[in-house]
């Protein structure tokens, strides 16, 4: 297939070119349709040379050539897009600064610099010499000219390096790693809302803050603080110590729950590493949180009383750890399918759990990622109540974050969301990748779906002679045949479905004890987030319930008439009843 790498190199140098090109050119001069011409000419060139080498299948069913069609689709989609929104600037005459050309020499942007008198003098030219036109008209106030696009662009970066220096508005400024809601992370850069090392590291959760867009709003006066900061935070081993006054604004009392939440996180009492940055519209902060110290994640397992997989070496030095296929006493066989996220072995051995303490450290596995998750959610909650802040409206959201790199590993190794992988065998063990990085509850739908596709087999297969009697051989086989089969069939189902529930609760346990969720369904159920205590027994609750019920009265009552008086369908075997009555009757 290296037929098709110079089209995926393609995709690349396209993209460098015209991100190279909005140094010296606007965007709307860039030769889209032409780039994107000579792409698919290429690619199609491609394809018939590896047609006749290799066939039709190869050349045009292949991951290769899929790799190079679909990415060429999207980008020509998106081109085409920016092409029709540059049509108009096209258009206009170049006087103007637009059309399909310009004028170098007024393409240049006046820049006014302010500097402190007493700071020491610059030579312009040696900071650059594309800088033109300077000009004193007072002191400590400079003008001058400079090329515009990127030229400007590294001007002002130059600019920026100077503490004492302010040009056209823009200060180079030193954030701070922690200022409240309006904090930038200084560490980190903002591509595109997303932040530079977010495929490396490993978040847990990310709580969405509102920034103070809506001054009206902001500020406004906070109704009943100091109950909504009760309603947020637990308060326990003391922590969130606050007292509100009247009058406190919105935007005061944000800022102190935000503040009081990274202290939180952050400090001893949960010991996250915590990181913030703004969306690229600037409406939005993102908290992120990561359960990254080891020391940490045991004591926080600790005192959660965490169950911890036992390893099958060390914990089991003097036994044999059991699997799900027996061959005798104390005695069984392992199956080994491969590496999991973490790098260990996936096999199907089921050692036990316990409940995680630090002198046990040795005996247990590590904690996955699923587990980290379920750790840091589990402290979290022991001091902040996760649905009030929906509830307040203090964030806009909270969830857990994706790692790029296991998505790779997923996408790569597992071959998932491969078009070429779609029909795989449902075996047992597939549901151990998924419950590895998105934890038990989602894996035992996964389970459960397997389960049920692996038992659908003798079913299906039962009434494949059926359906094919019923297709070729319908008119020459009797009522009465036909009939018999059904029912066997009938109780065939029912005797199948008993097995099934029957089997299915034992593999289900077998993958309880596996994934460590004994009793992990006797927690207690979340509050939804839109429940309101003085709603409660209130007319407006009456109401809706006495809606309610009318409502299931209208269908209770629509299904009483639908069987009372529509029109029963013909049945055949009720006609061939009453036929044979009819002739017993006649012959009598």
């Amino acid at each position: 297939y290296t037929w098709y790498k110079l089209n995926e190199w393609m995709q690349v140098e396209i993209l460098q070119i015209f991100g190279q090109s909005l140094e010296t050119e606007p965007w709307y001069r860039f030769p889209y349709v032409q780039f994107m011409k000579v792409y698919f000419d290429v690619l199609f060139q491609e394809s018939s040379i590896v047609q006749r080498k290799l066939g039709m299948k190869k050349a045009f069913g292949s991951m290769a050539f899929v790799t190079s069609l679909v990415p060429g689709i999207i980008m020509a989609l998106f081109f085409a897009q920016i092409k029709l929104l540059a049509r108009p600037l096209l258009s206009i005459p170049s006087s103007w600064g637009f059309g399909e050309s310009y004028d170098e020499a007024q393409a240049v942007e006046q820049l006014v610099v302010l500097r402190p008198r007493d700071a020491p003098e610059v030579d312009w030219k040696k900071l650059d010499e594309r800088i033109t036109d300077i000009a004193c008209p007072v002191a400590g106030l400079f003008t001058m000219k400079v090329p515009t696009f990127k030229v400007l662009t590294d001007i002002c970066k130059i600019f920026a390096k100077d503490e004492n220096m302010t040009a056209h508005g823009m200060k180079a400024m030193k954030p701070k790693p922690h200022e409240g809601l309006n904090a930038i992370d200084a560490t980190k850069g903002l591509l595109l809302g997303r932040v530079e090392d977010w495929a490396v590291r490993r978040w847990q959760y990310v709580f969405v803050f509102p920034l103070d867009t809506d001054n009206d709003f902001w500020s406004a006066p906070a109704p009943e603080p100091n109950e909504m900061w009760e309603r947020i935070f637990t308060r326990l081993d003391g922590t969130a110590e606050m007292t509100f006054k009247e009058g406190t604004t919105n935007k005061q009392f944000h800022e102190a729950v935000f503040d009081e939440l990274v202290r939180i996180l952050s400090g001893p009492q949960c010991g996250f590493e915590i990181k913030t940055f703004r969306t690229i519209d600037e409406d939005e902060l993102f908290l992120l949180v990561s359960l990254r110290d080891p020391e940490a994640v045991k004591a926080i397992a600790e005192d959660e009383e965490f169950p911890a997989m036992l390893r099958h070496d060390s914990a089991y030095a003097k036994h044999t750890c059991p699997t799900d296929i027996t061959t005798g006493r104390e005695s069984f066989w392992l199956c080994d399918f491969g590496e999991l996220l973490d790098g260990t072995r996936h096999t199907n051995r089921y050692p036990g759990y316990v409940r995680f303490t630090t002198s046990m450290d040795d005996l247990c596995e590590d904690f996955n990622a699923a587990d980290r998750i379920r750790l840091a959610r589990r402290r979290i909650r022991r001091f902040v109540r996760l649905q009030a802040l929906l509830s307040e409206k203090v964030v806009n959201q909270f969830f857990c974050a994706h790692t790029w790199t296991d998505l790779q590993y997923f996408y790569k190794n597992k071959r998932w969301n491969d078009p070429c992988n779609l029909s795989q065998w449902p075996a047992e063990h597939l549901p151990d990748c998924i419950q590895q990085y998105f934890g038990a509850d989602l894996s035992f739908f996964f389970h459960w779906f397997n389960a049920y596709t692996r038992f659908l087999l003798v079913p299906a297969l039962l009434s494949t002679p059926m359906l094919l009697q019923d297709a070729f051989f319908k008119e020459s086989i009797p009522d009465q045949v036909r009939w018999g089969e059904s029912v066997a069939f009938s109780i065939f189902l029912g005797v199948w479905s008993t097995t099934f529930l029957a089997r299915y609760k034992h593999l289900k346990n077998l993958k309880v004890l596996k994934w460590g969720m004994k009793h992990h369904d006797t927690g207690v159920a979340e509050v939804r987030r839109q429940f309101s205590d003085k709603y409660r027994d209130s007319w407006g609750e009456y109401c809706q319930q006495l809606f309610h019920w009318m409502l299931c009265a209208a269908f209770m009552a629509e299904t009483v008439f639908v069987t009372l008086f529509a029109p029963l369908p013909h049945n055949p075997w009720t006609s061939i009843a009453e036929e044979r009555m009819i002739n017993k009757i006649d012959q009598f």
